[in-house]
């Protein structure tokens, strides 16, 4: 590896990125891209509420923020760091899911730097946080433009691959007991956890990429939303099936089973 290679590849291991999302599984696959890339000082926030504390002390360099959480938004976050003396001047990713463009709108006035849509490409990804920090550093006058910074690593088409598996493991490990508490939320009635479980796997489907999950996890917040409850067990059944159907496709490209 060449001296300016190595400088820069150190400049991407010393950044300091916070990333804010409600879903640790987001959380766990945007940080997997990003080691992937180099980067080395990566923190993750899953309690929006815990945001603001975190990232004053933290002092990060770049913010992923998701933009739709629940009790305190990725907007609220965006708003009183823009009100901050200390904390504006930190850039701001918005991650959403969101296609609403009232709400971009609103966080582009707010101060938001650039967005990325879910599922997140991990290459999109790459550029968009690179370009980020590099635009931050110049004006500080502390590094070259964005096209000193190195590029993102087109890695190898096994490798890719493994990426994919791993983000699926990852995911459908996570689920099995998502859908055991689903159960026992539905048994008990219990319609604020079924809440929380189905904006759960709305966005952690979506960002990994499963969109079979997507329809039945909007589905599931409609009836909870509706009090349907009795219309629940069968959406379940669909759920525990389209997750078997996962795990066996897994299975047959050769990953390891959850």
């Amino acid at each position: 590896m060449s001296p300016e290679r190595r400088a820069k590849l150190e400049r991407l291991k010393a950044a300091r990125v916070v990333m804010v999302d409600d879903e640790p599984t987001t959380l766990d696959v945007l940080e997997m891209f990003l080691e992937a890339e180099g980067y080395g000082e990566i923190t993750k926030i899953s309690d929006p509420q815990q945001a603001i504390d975190r990232i004053t002390a933290l002092r990060p360099d770049v913010v992923l923020l998701n933009l739709m959480m629940p009790g305190v938004s990725g907007l609220d976050i965006l708003t009183v760091m823009r009100a901050d003396h200390e904390l504006k001047t930190i850039p701001v990713l918005i991650i959403t899911g969101s296609s609403d463009g009232e709400l971009k709108r609103r966080a582009l006035e707010s101060g938001a730097a650039d967005f990325l849509s879910k599922p997140v490409d991990p290459s999109e990804l790459s550029l968009r946080l690179r370009n980020t920090l590099a635009t931050r550093a110049y004006r500080e006058g502390r590094t070259a433009p964005a096209g000193s910074m190195p590029a993102p690593s087109k890695g190898q088409p096994e490798l890719d691959q493994r990426r994919v598996r791993f983000i699926m493991d990852t995911f459908l490990a996570r689920l099995r007991p998502k859908l055991d508490e689903m159960d026992a939320s539905v048994a008990q009635g219990d319609v604020v956890n079924l809440a929380g479980l189905a904006h759960w796997l709305k966005g952690a489907a979506g960002t990994v990429g499963l969109h079979a999950f997507t329809a039945p996890a909007e589905r599931l917040g409609e009836l909870v939303r509706a009090q349907r409850l009795d219309e629940l067990p069968e959406l379940m059944r669909t759920l525990r099936r389209l997750c078997d159907e996962a795990e066996a496709d897994l299975a047959a490209s050769g990953s390891r089973p959850c």
